[in-house]
């Protein structure tokens, strides 16, 4: 971390701790007098995608119109003036961004090398939106509602979805407070907002939303969706596909033999442990579906030692035994004992 960024972490530590009264006891003693601070900032909220005036108040601390201190309250709020009224108030003129993060802000001033920082004030979002369905992916349709939560703030008309590369997309209204958004399977990846028609005590202005971003659905949903169903379909594969397990016609099927076509693996004990056995012991479940789990390796043995001309156990790992299912079991040929995959 920068020094400057240490420093100015340190002070707001402290002028925190001073607005709370410090830390121990003891009432009754004098205390010595105060070092220069700012002891106020006003007012104490300031909204998204609005303009902010905030009067600053210090005590003892000298500033100058001559040399005007610097004010910072982070990358997302920007300051356009600061006005020194006199030496222990500043009025300062900014601008919060529409998508600035909400919460608590602190303000930072700064005299040469003199920094002041303390808790200033709230960033609240005059407009929210709350989704009633799965948002944010490709090729879907998004439900959500629009509210307002400034006092005297109604949304009066038109909204518009605006992707991350300026492209317009489809939304339909209900009525002024609620949407249906058709998401595109050829969206843009990345955040979109909301161009909201909001009357308020200021007059009628459009309000730009941060609505979100096809991205942490894509990493936190459609990722491991395709991860589970990469997983259960190839689990699914293997346990009834390989060149040996051949697939009958009716004439020639009967309930125990299409039963016995299917092949326990060695997938070790810890996925033996998740799934129960039910890869290393899926011929007892063709067999009788009803064995408990902690059976099945009971019935296995019993199942092998009765029928041992018809029980499958291949004993080849399986990262090769999906791999040589993968390249080989391509097409089918028909033998005299039944229809078997081939590489062909």
């Amino acid at each position: 971390m920068p020094a400057r960024s240490t420093l100015r972490a340190v002070l707001l530590l402290l002028a925190v701790g001073a607005s709370t009264g410090g830390c121990g006891g003891g009432g009754g003693s004098s205390l010595p007098a105060a070092d220069p601070a700012i002891v106020g900032v006003a007012p104490a909220e300031a909204w998204r995608g609005d303009p902010v005036t905030l009067t600053i108040t210090g005590t003892d601390t000298g500033w100058s119109a001559a040399s005007p201190p610097t004010v910072e309250a982070g990358a997302d709020v920007t300051i356009d003036a600061v006005t020194v009224d006199s030496p222990t108030s500043l009025r300062v003129a900014a601008r919060v961004a529409y998508d600035a993060v909400l919460g608590l802000r602190a303000i930072f001033v700064s005299v040469g090398s003199t920094f002041y920082a303390t808790p200033a004030f709230e960033v609240k979002a005059p407009i929210g939106v709350s989704w009633l369905s799965q948002p944010f992916v490709r090729s879907s349709v998004v439900v959500g509602v629009i509210q307002t939560h400034r006092p005297g703030d109604i949304v009066d008309g038109a909204v518009v979805a605006v992707a991350s590369d300026g492209e317009l997309l489809p939304l339909y209204l209900d009525d002024p407070g609620a949407f249906i958004l058709v998401i595109p399977e050829d969206a843009p990846l990345g955040p979109f907002d909301l161009l909201v028609h909001r009357t308020g005590t200021d007059g009628a202005s459009m309000f730009r939303v941060a609505a979100g971003s096809i991205a942490p659905v894509l990493a936190f949903y459609v990722g491991p969706v395709l991860v589970v169903n990469a997983w259960l379909v190839g689990y699914t594969w293997l346990q009834h596909t390989d060149l040996d397990i051949p697939h009958y016609a009716d004439d020639d099927w009967s309930w125990l033999k299409g039963a016995f076509q299917t092949v326990d693996r060695p997938y070790g004990p810890v996925i033996d442990l998740l799934h129960h056995r039910i890869g290393s012991t899926h011929v007892a479940h063709h067999i009788d579906h009803r064995i408990p789990h902690y059976r099945a390796r009971e019935a296995t043995d019993a199942i092998a030692a009765a029928f041992p001309e018809w029980y499958r156990h291949d004993p080849t790992p399986v990262p090769q035994a999906l791999w040589r299912v993968a390249g080989d079991c391509l097409g089918v040929e028909e033998r005299p004992d039944g229809w078997y995959y081939t590489a062909d």
